[in-house]
């Protein structure tokens, strides 16, 4: 049987446990800063940026790119 990269398991600094493509959506989601499920302990992994700066500008910038599509997309 084999796992999908983003059903891995990965393990966050809290010790808790996560699919990888979970904890990669709740790392870059807003408000940014997001405590543990568990155990309420800000998450953090190492595949992840912790500069809420950049990931402002990183949810920004995909926000603009869908927009973008949509527009794109109606035109046809």
């Amino acid at each position: 049987m084999s796992i999908s990269s983003g059903q891995q398991p990965l393990q966050a600094y809290c010790g808790h446990w996560y699919h990888h493509d979970c904890l990669g959506t709740i790392l870059q989601s807003p408000p940014f800063v997001h405590g543990c499920k568990a155990c309420h302990v800000i998450l953090h992994h190492p595949l992840w940026s912790t500069n809420v700066d950049e990931l402002k500008r990183g949810h920004e910038r995909a926000i603009r790119q869908a927009k973008e599509l949509e527009e794109i997309a109606d035109m046809f």
